[in-house]
């Protein structure tokens, strides 16, 4: 399963005091300053399609929702993954997971301690759901296009209207779980 998409960003600006070359270097900037959460927003989409609902044993306790993910993927009677799987949660959920020493540092990756990767990101919407996938993959095209100032040029108003994309399709292996999280609730 892969989805493709294209993550672009523009860039309006007068014609005076700036290049055509500085102007297609800024929509640059721009593009690559958002890629990252537009590529996991794109995997986040991939995995709300996919995934299976993990029901955990209490969605306030961090440690209970990762281990029932942990244990879905993994587990004999479950998804019965072979490989690493992938953690993908908003940024918000770091915090909880340091708290609870389910963060352990690997060279520039962080796993849980049973070896789980985590993607902690801000394309991932904020809604609750942590979701658990076999090994990610992101292909993104080589090259920025980005449109040539002198064909962005608006005679009508004086400005500059770049654009520049690039092309990227995420995928995942075999499974996808979500579960909640939600720490601010009474369990009880």
């Amino acid at each position: 399963l892969a989805a493709p998409f294209l993550a672009r960003s523009t860039y309006v600006c007068g014609s005076v005091g700036t290049s055509p070359a500085q102007l297609e270097a800024k929509v640059r900037r721009r593009l690559a300053n958002g890629e990252q959460n537009v590529a996991e927003a794109g995997m986040a989409l991939t995995l709300f399609a996919a995934a299976d609902e993990v029901v955990a044993g209490d969605p306030t306790s961090i440690r209970s929702v990762i281990g029932g993910l942990e244990q879905w993927l993994y587990g004999i009677d479950t998804a019965s993954y072979g490989h690493v799987g992938v953690l993908h949660a908003p940024p918000r959920v770091e915090a909880y997971a340091a708290d609870a020493g389910l963060l352990v540092k690997n060279g520039a990756v962080w796993q849980t301690p049973m070896g789980t990767v985590w993607s902690l990101g801000g394309g991932y919407p904020d809604n609750g759901r942590i979701y658990i996938s076999g090994t990610a993959a992101v292909w993104r095209a080589p090259e920025i296009n980005v449109t040539p100032a002198a064909q962005a040029f608006d005679r009508s108003n004086n400005n500059y209207r770049l654009t520049a994309d690039r092309h990227y399709a995420v995928s995942f292996d075999c499974v996808a779980g979500h579960a909640f999280f939600a720490p601010d609730i009474d369990a009880s």
